[in-house]
């Protein structure tokens, strides 16, 4: 039996963890926190990845979810934009990330509280000093992979631009749809969750490297209450008083697949910006594509090759449509937000809908092709 050593206990690693399980693979999985936490805020699958997750074969196992059926683009006034009318599935990071670990059960086993220190042609050494045998290695560990710093040290985030604030708080009004918002240098969106609660992210163009005061709540209100469709949800956040995260958006110039017995995924391999809410979806995709891949070909070599063919089309455009829409919407000329926001008005409902539909369809045929081999191994 084949061994995989996945490094990262994310949504990547979990959903490649899963679907290697059911191919034949035996998996470990290796994770620098000691402990699960319930850390991020919100996250948005669109029907390309729920998809994914129905072929990869654990969407039961994703109960705690909202559906909700579009996305809206908004002025700071609450004039629409933009949008698109479809399904999509929105979450708590926390409960996502318990469905997927639900969905291995005790099949995979997992080191907690060690990270992979040395690569090696037949494994790797564990920070714990216990080195394993492994015919593959997958770095999903995030954004600054320790795999990929130690296959390719050279390849480090770059930094776009503008900072993210995010937070999951009370429900601060009626929201039935996803709703993003626009001002000059400033965007705010407004994601509804199960539970009665929001999911809530804030950018605003700053220097690289800031921090919040202790009292980081009242500026954020104050600054990002220019939304009027906002304020009754950042007020009831501040009164709630939970944690309100804060990062610099960062994503890679150009996406680094792995060699030697090492293959990277999600963020490791392609951090992009949030701006579509695709990095999830590109994550579950990489994970799919891989055990394809690695299904179909019995040479390693020939199977990474296949998943880098398979993926680095998709993810490139995927980046630069991610970076376009970062770029535009943190516009903060005044004539050039005007401009923008009759542009966008301006645009039929229909052309949105195909953009949209353009983003999905890679990775609803994707599903469509691993639904169809992966029945060849049933659950």
């Amino acid at each position: 039996m084949k061994h995989a050593i996945i490094s990262g206990g994310g949504i990547g690693g979990l959903a490649l963890a899963a679907g290697l399980l059911r191919t034949g693979w035996r998996v470990t999985v290796v994770e620098r926190t000691p402990t699960w936490r319930p850390l991020g805020a919100g996250i948005i699958l669109g029907p390309h990845a729920i998809a994914v997750c129905d072929a990869l074969g654990f969407t039961r196992h994703l109960a705690q979810h909202n559906e909700i059926p579009r996305l809206t683009i908004e002025s700071a006034q609450g004039h629409t934009l933009g949008g698109a009318e479809h399904p999509y599935w929105t979450f708590h990071r926390a409960d996502l990330h318990a469905g997927l670990l639900g969905a291995l059960g005790q099949r995979a086993t997992i080191h907690m509280g060690t990270t992979v220190s040395a690569i090696h042609s037949d494994g790797a050494t564990l920070s714990s000093g216990e080195r394993l045998t492994a015919d593959l290695v997958v770095g999903a560990d995030g954004i600054r992979s320790g795999v990929r710093t130690l296959i390719a040290p050279s390849v480090v985030p770059r930094y776009a631009g503008y900072t993210c604030w995010r937070f999951v708080g009370p429900c601060g009004g009626d929201l039935d749809a996803a709703v993003e918002m626009w001002a000059p240098g400033l965007r705010l969106g407004l994601v509804p969750l199960s539970g009665q609660r929001t999911y809530v992210f804030a950018c605003a163009n700053e220097p690289a490297g800031g921090t919040d005061p202790e009292d980081a709540w009242t500026p954020f209100v104050e600054r990002f209450s220019v939304f009027e469709r906002g304020r009754a949800h950042l007020r009831a956040a501040q009164q709630a008083g939970g944690p309100l995260l804060r990062n610099d958006i960062e994503e890679l110039a150009a996406p680094c697949w792995g060699s030697g017995l090492v293959a990277l995924l999600g963020d490791a391999a392609h951090a992009m910006t949030p701006n579509t809410g695709s990095g999830a979806a590109m994550a579950l995709e990489d994970a799919l594509a891989l055990c394809l891949s690695l299904d179909e070909h019995t040479e390693l070599s020939a199977a990474l090759a296949a998943y880098r063919s398979r993926r680095h089309s998709r993810i490139v455009a995927a980046a630069r449509n991610a970076r376009m829409i970062g770029v535009i919407g943190q516009w903060s000329g005044r004539w050039s937000t005007w401009l923008r926001d009759r542009a966008m008005a301006a645009v039929p409902a229909q052309f949105n809908e195909r953009q949209m539909m353009a983003m999905f369809l890679p990775g609803l045929q994707l599903a469509q092709e691993g639904r169809a081999r992966l029945a060849a191994h049933p659950e």
